[in-house]
């Protein structure tokens, strides 16, 4: 019995040193940086029990900003047991982007919750996978003069047709949804849905894009759990993923077969099909490089656009002032490099994606052990371990104080009119090798279609009760009310 009681003893000992020794060599790495507190030292379930039932949904991006304001510009947090390490700081958002690019990936958490419906591609993979993605999808974004309007101005001039002339209350969201959704089938596909025609879009495709919603509900979800990915069991998302997947290998069929009689060079734009077909042969490849496109680019000019007119609707002065910008370029046909000499607009299109960024919070770990920053005034090292997670808020780094001003959470787009933002200071798109190739063409196309709006109508009048941004998280995080606005024609 004596020995028993020893023997339990000197095991307790053991495991109380032990544990003392894991918490000294943690505490020792994050010295330099604050360690939100947590009640579980091992899994952190408490700091997971908060993000998933105390934030506010409506305001995710407000409440991690809070967290920077307590915390600082760069801290830690050990959910589920995995080191995170969250940071605003241009510094290390510089070093993760490109400094030491090839020392972060998106894999290891992107795979598994993303890849399920799109499949490995310039999204969810990282080194030779990705490299070759990027290699292949480059040659259709490469436009030197900037993309051509001509076509993408069918989808506006049916949007116009779409929008009431008596004043009454329209929502624009669901509107500039489908003008991306036409626009982006049409790059991706050689042919749109056309769901801004007089027939709305197919029962094909409709059934289609009902599939690719729910997946995408799905991916948000599993971006969240990572590595508790495996016990979620849901018939409906692999089913919808695989409806997605089908219909994006029936459209490549109809690419191959135009290919005999359509060359790549005839086309009168860019087709992402075509050029991958051009490439190679290997369907799967092709399948995962136009989903890989299609997710991020489906709705990313509706999100712009709807976020615009969400704060224009609340900014008569900003309003009246673009109107004064866009009526000197009277009734004539504006191609890209036009829009791009349009100062107003374009500070207009950069402060509502400052404030506004889709992508609220940008994720990479770390593929090896390397360092960070833990100080942006003094040279102090942050060890960041292989397996680490940096998390970079996009969304309260462009609503620092010390970099934008006093008044960084106030729409006012002269500040991008005045000076030219810091490096490192906004990564609206990105940054780096991974920066989103099709960001000229979204700029593009967001400013053509507010130059014709506002040609066409001489007011705006907000309709929506709720004054305050609110936010709907998908992938992207959305407006959860909408844009309802009313529109006097001019």
């Amino acid at each position: 019995m004596a020995t028993s009681i020893a023997l339990c003893t000197i095991l307790a000992g053991f495991f109380i040193a032990f544990i003392a020794s894991w918490i000294t060599r943690h505490a020792a790495r994050y010295r330099a940086v604050p360690l939100v507190s947590q009640k579980d030292p091992f899994f952190g379930l408490d700091v997971v029990y908060q993000r998933l039932f105390n934030f506010d949904k409506t305001h995710i991006n407000e409440n991690w900003e809070d967290q920077f304001r307590v915390h600082g510009n760069t801290f830690c947090s050990r959910p589920f047991g995995r080191t995170e390490i969250f940071t605003t700081s241009p510094k290390n958002i510089e070093s993760v982007h490109s400094k030491e690019f090839g020392s972060f990936g998106v894999e290891d958490f992107r795979r598994k919750a993303i890849a399920p419906l799109v499949g490995p591609g310039i999204v969810s993979a990282d080194g030779e996978e990705w490299k070759i993605a990027r290699k292949l999808i480059s040659p259709a974004f490469n436009m030197p003069h900037g993309p051509d309007l001509r076509s993408f101005d069918v989808y506006v001039s049916r949007l116009l047709k779409k929008l009431p002339l008596d004043g009454s209350t329209v929502d624009l969201q669901p509107l500039f949804h489908m003008l991306s959704l036409d626009s982006s089938t049409k790059f991706i596909f050689g042919e749109s849905f056309n769901s801004l025609g007089p027939k709305g879009m197919s029962i094909e495709s409709q059934k289609f894009l009902d599939a690719f919603n729910y997946a995408v509900m799905g991916i948000d979800k599993r971006l969240w759990l990572r590595s508790w990915n495996p016990f979620i069991r849901n018939k409906k998302f692999w089913h919808s993923c695989a409806t997605a997947q089908a219909h994006f290998d029936s459209a490549i069929e109809t690419r191959a077969l135009r290919r005999f009689s359509v060359h790549t060079d005839e086309l009168e734009d860019p087709v992402l099909a075509h050029q991958l077909l051009e490439q190679t042969d290997d369907r799967l490849l092709i399948r995962h490089q136009l989903m890989n496109t299609f997710l991020p680019s489906h709705d990313s000019i509706g999100v712009l656009l709807t976020n615009v007119f969400f704060l224009l609707a609340r900014h008569p002065m900003v309003w009246a002032k673009l109107q004064e910008e866009i009526a000197l370029t009277g009734d004539s046909e504006l191609n890209a490099s036009d829009l791009k000499k349009l100062v107003y607009l374009q500070a207009v299109l950069q402060e509502t994606l400052r404030l506004y960024p889709s992508l609220g919070m940008r994720e990479r770990v770390a593929l090896r052990d390397t360092t960070l920053s833990s100080s942006e005034t003094e040279n102090t090292p942050l060890l960041v371990k292989k397996g680490d997670v940096v998390m970079m808020s996009s969304y309260a780094l462009q609503r620092r104080k010390d970099l934008w001003g006093t008044d960084a959470n106030d729409f006012r787009p002269e500040r991008f009119v005045d000076t030219r933002p810091e490096p490192w200071t906004i990564i609206s798109f990105g940054a780096g090798p991974r920066a989103c190739p099709g960001q000229r063409i979204g700029i593009a196309q967001a400013a053509y279609t507010v130059v014709r709006i506002l040609r066409t109508f001489k007011g705006i009048e907000n309709r929506d009760p709720v004054m305050k941004f609110e936010e709907l998280q998908k992938i992207a995080s959305v407006s959860r009310n909408g844009t309802k606005v009313a529109l006097v024609p001019a």
